[in-house]
Parts: structure tokens; sequence; C-alpha cells
């Protein structure tokens, strides 16, 4: 697994083990050719360079300099400050955490991943309304799936193509994206506009996917995978949250990585073989062929007791080499072979801002610190 994570890849249409409709994927309309990061090889595995062009493009237009810095911005503690306000309100619920409407979690991440990201006016209602009906109200992410992508647009999301092309627009007009120029040679000739499709495409399948997730377990409301023979599962995370010293960050990341180890918001990669290869099965050999595919199972190497040892299945955010062994972002540690997701820094940044902002609402006990949904179900174990 880790070498699968730090070589060269071959990319094939595939989102962990889902795979993807080619025909839904962003392709450039003067000469289809595809920007959809995920699915273009590096050069060092069979591509012919783009994706290290276009990932090129994107980190240094939308995660540059000024997205880290627009993290400390005014604009955006206003936007933490709203949301341990909502936190006061709404308590620690399912209405709070997973509702979609203009208060809690996932509209503080809608305002605030556009506003770092592209740099858009958190507050104009226009696009914050353009933006909730595209990866909210309408799924974004599951317009790429292949078959049940068509079968959703044809029973209720008939208007997805002009959803897109319409959210395209606002991230190509926006602010970030003002000074990119096309047909740039440094970046193998992308348009504003391809570049706008893959920017789209990252946010609907990650960008807005993999922060919910990884906020959702790190607050309690996904539990942990049920292992065999393990109770994993029943680890409330939220005795650990309150136990955590909130004015130390490198703590509160070490918390938020280690939800991550537990139950990995992304459970498996791919790459696709570039010659054919032979292997032992049952004690035979077995050959498959180039171009075959090959999972990448990271959520089995992020529970892995010959690594992390006998305390494996526990929770232990002060375990060694978790940082630098973690493989949640693609990677591991800060190592990878150019695709790492590019997001990482603001992402867990972010969360680590809504934990001690939130967790300080719980220090001071103004919320039940239960979840109605899931205090009957949920009970401590054991924590190292």
């Amino acid at each position: 697994v880790e070498r699968g994570l730090t070589e060269p890849q071959a990319r094939g249409y595939r989102l962990a083990s889902s795979l993807l409709d080619p025909n839904h994927l962003p392709m450039a309309p003067e000469n289809g050719r595809n920007v959809f990061l995920l699915s273009l090889s590096d050069k060092a595995a069979g591509g012919n360079g783009d994706h290290e062009a276009f990932r090129g493009a994107l980190v240094d237009v939308l995660f540059n300099d000024e997205a880290r810095e627009r993290q400390n911005s005014p604009v955006a503690k206003e936007l933490l400050a709203k949301l341990v306000e909502d936190y006061k309100e709404m308590g620690h619920t399912a209405e709070f955490f997973s509702d979609n409407n203009d208060r809690g979690f996932k509209d503080f991440l809608l305002r605030y991943l556009h506003y770092v990201i592209f740099e858009l006016d958190p507050n104009d209602m226009e696009i914050v309304m353009a933006l909730n009906k595209l990866h909210y109200d309408s799924s974004s992410a599951g317009y790429f799936l292949a078959v049940a992508g068509n079968l959703f647009q044809f029973l209720r999301f008939r208007d997805w193509p002009q959803q897109f092309m319409d959210v395209a627009k606002i991230y190509a007009n926006s602010p970030a994206m003002a000074n990119f120029t096309s047909n740039d040679p440094n970046y193998n000739m992308i348009t504003k506009h391809d570049l706008s499709m893959a920017a789209l495409a990252m946010m609907s399948l990650a960008g807005m996917v993999g922060p919910l997730t990884h906020g959702l377990i790190a607050t309690g409301f996904r539990e942990f995978n049920n292992y065999e023979g393990q109770e994993t599962h029943k680890i409330d995370v939220t005795k650990v949250w309150d136990q955590l010293d909130l004015e130390n960050r490198d703590e509160v990341k070490r918390y938020l990585f280690e939800c991550g180890r537990l139950r990995t918001p992304v459970s498996n990669s791919h790459r696709l073989a570039t010659e054919d290869f032979t292997i032992k099965i049952r004690g035979k050999n077995r050959t498959f062929p180039k171009g075959t595919t090959i999972f990448i199972p990271i959520m089995f190497a992020m529970v892995d007791e010959g690594f992390w040892g006998k305390t494996t299945f526990q929770f232990d955010h002060n375990r060694e080499k978790l940082c630098p062994y973690s493989m949640i972002f693609h990677s591991v540690g800060d190592r990878s072979a150019g695709r790492i997701c590019p997001g990482r820094g603001i992402a867990v940044e972010m969360l680590v801002d809504v934990l001690i902002e939130l967790g300080k609402v719980r220090d001071a006990g103004g919320i039940n610190k239960s979840s109605p949904d899931k205090a009957s179900s949920l009970h401590q174990a054991k924590v190292q």
C-alpha cells in the first residue's frame, strides 16, 4: 500500500471502488481532451503530462498562499463564529451536522470552502443558492457514477448538465481565477473553462464530500467500522474530544488523524498495471494483463496490526508515527508521487479550527454534549 501511494500511478475511471462514467467527466469541448485529474495517469506511468500540468494549475491558482491567508481572515473568522452560534442554538444534533439548510455544519462547509478556495463572497445568496442546489440538493457527486449517475439523472436530476455549467461559470468568474490565462504552455494549454470544470469535478467528488465525512467522524456522527472481533465501533469519540487540550493545535490535529485512521474518509484508491504480472493465489500462479485494476486498500493499511501493534483497534491519538504514516489524504504522511490531496492543508486547518471552537462550547457547558440520535447506541471504549 505504501508503494502504491508513493510511486507513479496509471489510472482508470474509478473513485475508490466505484466506477465512473467517462461520458460525465469534464472534457475540453474543442478537442475532447480529458481534464479530470483522478483519471489522468502520471507521466512516469504512461501519462502524457496532463496530470502534472493540470494539477499544477489548480494548486497554483486555488490552493496557494492567498487561500491559506484567507483561512485567517476576518471573513473566515465570522463564518466560524456563525457556526459556533448555530451549535449553541441547535446543539449536538443531526439537524446541526447533517441537515441542508442555511445553518449548521454543511452550510458552513459550503460557504467557508468556496470563500477560501475561490474567494467567493459567502454572503452572496445568489451564488450560495446555486452552489447549494448542485452540491447538496442535487448530490453533485452522483453525476459522475457509472450506471447510477445516468439513473439518478433520468429519475430526479435532468437539469444536472445545466447546473454544472452554471457553477463552472461561477468558478471561472471567481476572484481566485480572475488572473488565470488560458492556453499557458506551462499548464499544457488548459483553458480557464476547462480548469473550472476540473475544479468543479474535484469539489463534487472530494472537496465537499471529504471534509464533511471526516468532520462527521471526528464529531461522533459516523461510527467507526465494525471490525470482526473488535469493539472499535463502540468508541464514543466525543469522550476523547472533550478531554483534548484545545489550546494545543497539534493534539487536536492528531485526534483528527486518529479519527481518520479508524474510519478512513476514502476506503481505497487504485492504479492500473503498466505491464503483465504474475502473483500466487492459493498456491497457484495467476497471470493478469496490463491494464488490470489494482486496488490500494487504504482502509486496511490503517488498521494493519503488523504495523500499528496491539492497540490498533483502540483510539490513541498519541500513538507513534500516526501523522507520518497516515494515508487518509492519498499519501503516506507527506510522501507521495504527486497525487496527495491538494486541499489537505486547507481541510486539516479548517477541521482543527472547527473542533477547537465547538469544543470550547462543549467545555463551557452550553449544550447537551450527547446526540439524542446516538446517545443510546454509543458507548465509551478503552481510550489510550
